[in-house]
């Protein structure tokens, strides 16, 4: 059954990247291969067609757009969608270059619409033959009374094509002979909020007895799980280097910071000025907002944005975060939010020096003490700068539970490299057209 959907997940992509490629041939051929000046033969054209299949292969699988069974027929869809649209206009610019000429885009604008159809019905098609092919994982959840596992839980049955939650026990309750005589029974385990004894425990007789085990990171693994290897000697060492980051590095960042701020400034602008008439017909209140917010170091600073929240609207309340379904946010701001445009102003945060492009998203003084009183280690966000997009924001949601943001937000920070960072920026593309993705916290979490 699971050999069948390998041969799923490998084959079709290959066939949707042949369609798809197909197309942009006809295309070629037919609008564009006669007014090139000096015309190239068959293996010129088999040459072009060939390149558009890598480029749109890359751009696909780094949007995990061939991740079938993986993530939802939506994600996948959408996940498509962006790549074709990148890819051909990269397909477009090439034929302009190729022509030297401005050409006509309406070929390729048709061909666009078409190649997103195919993408959408093959997302369902592929999802559909996978999901009724495979069963799901019979789990079983692993965790003790210091670490409840009833959000988790909620989570994967929110995929109950993949995983399906057995049975719960907690480790505390439970002998350990007994707890691994259980084990044979279901396809995976996972573990969860279990004391760091026991849980080496756990995944050594998991890894003795090739039991699929997920794991729920804490902070001690998180600092490790991109430590370097060093082989100069015949015992294994792993580094963790724990500095801040080198002086080479941070003026990269800056220097790429600046020109993409600048970038980002002029090409928004045009959208700037209307957002800002809107808001100011929406109820003759201020366009910017400014809010004190903690960046490097626990330093303050001013961050603005343009204004989705009515008019002193912590002035009852106080400092909290938006909630779901918010009857503070107008309706202009739902628009915003939606989009993420309201952050737009912060590229100016990113000029000052306030923020980086890419970082975890700077806190509010009052709330980021109260976090810090229940898990200190929240601390840690601030050995690098605050930025507009992170981590957190691109695998996590605005209502993601804080510890959760935490463990992501360590992940960049102990991590960090200039590839890390270009992805997050391309994957924001994507989840700023995930509504989910914007959703505030429920009443209850407040």
């Amino acid at each position: 059954m699971r050999k069948r959907n390998y041969l799923l997940r490998t084959m079709a992509p290959f066939i949707l990247l042949l369609i798809q490629s197909g197309l942009w041939a006809f295309v070629w051929i037919r609008y564009y291969a006669d007014i090139v000046p000096d015309p190239f033969y068959w293996k010129g054209q088999l040459l072009l067609v060939s390149l558009y299949f890598v480029v749109l292969f890359a751009i696909t699988n780094f949007y995990n757009g061939f991740r079938i069974g993986f993530f939802r027929a939506t994600e996948v869809a959408l996940s498509n969608m962006i790549a074709i649209l990148l890819c051909n206009i990269i397909a477009y610019i090439q034929a302009c270059l190729i022509i030297v000429a401005i050409v006509t885009p309406l070929p390729i604008l048709g061909m666009t619409l078409a190649q997103c159809i195919i993408a959408l019905a093959w997302a369902f098609l592929t999802n559909s033959i996978y999901v009724r092919s495979t069963k799901p994982r019979k789990m079983l959840m692993l965790c003790d009374e210091s670490g409840p596992a009833d959000s988790l839980i909620n989570k994967l049955h929110t995929r109950s094509d993949k995983y399906d939650i057995k049975e719960t026990l907690c480790v505390t309750k439970v002998p350990f002979d007994e707890i691994c005589s259980r084990m044979p029974e279901f396809d995976a385990v996972v573990l969860r909020g279990i004391s760091p004894e026991l849980n080496r425990k756990l995944k050594r007789f998991c890894f003795e007895h090739s039991v699929r085990t997920y794991i729920v990171p804490d902070i001690d693994d998180l600092l490790t799980h991109s430590a370097e290897e060093i082989n100069l000697f015949d015992t294994p060492l792993l580094l963790n280097r724990n500095d801040e980051q080198k002086n080479d590095h941070r003026f990269v960042k800056r220097i790429v910071d600046i020109i993409l701020a600048v970038v980002g400034l002029l090409i928004l602008l045009p959208f700037s000025l209307i957002i800002a008439i809107a808001i100011k017909i929406g109820d003759r209140g201020p366009v910017f907002y400014s809010q004190e917010r903690l960046t490097i170091g626990g330093r303050r600073f001013m961050l603005h944005k343009f204004r989705s929240m009515t008019v002193d609207a912590e002035k009852q309340s106080g400092a909290q975060l938006s909630t779901k379904d918010d009857d503070r946010i107008t309706t202009v701001g739902r628009f915003l939010r939606r989009l993420r445009l309201d952050e737009i102003p912060q590229f100016l945060n990113v000029l000052k020096g306030d923020m980086s492009i890419v970082g975890p998203r700077p806190e509010r003084p009052e709330i980021a003490d109260e976090y810090i009183k229940v898990m200190p280690e929240f601390a840690y966000r601030l050995k690098v700068k605050a930025g507009i997009t992170g981590y957190a924001q691109v695998y996590g949601n605005y209502n993601t539970d804080p510890w959760d943001k935490l463990l992501m937000d360590l992940i960049y920070i102990s991590g960090f490299s200039f590839m890390m960072d270009l992805k997050i920026i391309l994957m924001t593309f994507k989840i700023i057209l995930q509504r989910r993705r914007t959703e505030g916290v429920e009443l209850d979490r407040r």
